[in-house]
């Protein structure tokens, strides 16, 4: 998903830093499942799932939200600069957050943290979807996630008590599919801005940079005066 991240600027560091994290995170949850169950460096290898989990979700929100806008769906309150130093900002809490509950300087536990930021993104690219008139992906998120809320808390037979494929591995499952359906949310939205949108936000970089020459070449003088 990472590799098939579309052409956009803003789109594409958001996609490939998205479900690269996704990719970190899920590699280490099944090297901590397959090789080592428990100890240190199971704890390690947790808290970096749990991180790239945390972060990957917000940056996916993000594309979503930034591909919405240029296509023209959602109204920018800010440009896309600011608003990436706000998930910045964002990603750094998530993290700390979670360094803190390791660290026991917080009593929040860390499945309960993954189970919050997923229930809480999954909502937002939900809304983010309707807004923009996807809402047959909409319903894929919502129903992929939900499948995989009901096997976590149901825990149903066979699979709570098989040892082949047990009601882990079927939430897994579930949540893959979610995140599939993410990504398909993610390529619709890019599919659906316009030419006109694509070279506003060349214009606005051009502008940008022109802005940013301006001021260096007026502090140059400035020194030299």
């Amino acid at each position: 998903m990472a590799t098939f991240a579309p052409t956009g600027d803003n789109v594409k560091t958001a996609f490939r830093a998205a479900f690269g994290l996704l990719a970190v995170a899920w590699l280490s949850r099944g090297v901590m499942h397959q090789f080592y169950p428990d100890g240190k460096v199971n704890q390690v290898l947790w808290v970096a799932a749990l991180i790239g989990l945390g972060v990957g979700g917000l940056w996916r929100l993000y594309a979503a939200t930034v591909a919405a806008q240029n296509a023209g769906y959602i109204q920018k309150w800010t440009d896309h600069k600011n608003f990436a130093y706000i998930f910045m900002g964002l990603s750094a809490g998530y993290t700390v957050l979670i360094f803190l509950a390791y660290y026991e300087h917080i009593s929040v536990p860390g499945y309960l943290l993954m189970v919050m930021h997923q229930s809480t993104f999954c909502l937002l690219l939900c809304i983010v979807a309707a807004l923009s008139e996807e809402v047959k992906w909409a319903l894929a998120c919502l129903a992929s996630y939900g499948v995989a809320t009901y096997v976590r808390i149901n825990e149903p037979e066979p699979f709570r008590s098989s040892h082949k494929f047990n009601d882990t591995a079927l939430m897994n499952c579930a949540i893959m599919l979610y995140l599939t359906a993410s990504f398909g949310l993610i390529m619709a939205l890019y599919s659906r801005q316009t030419m006109f949108s694509r070279i506003e936000n060349k214009t606005e970089t051009m502008m940008d940079n022109l802005s940013a020459g301006k001021s260096g070449r007026r502090c140059c003088s400035c020194s030299f005066k």
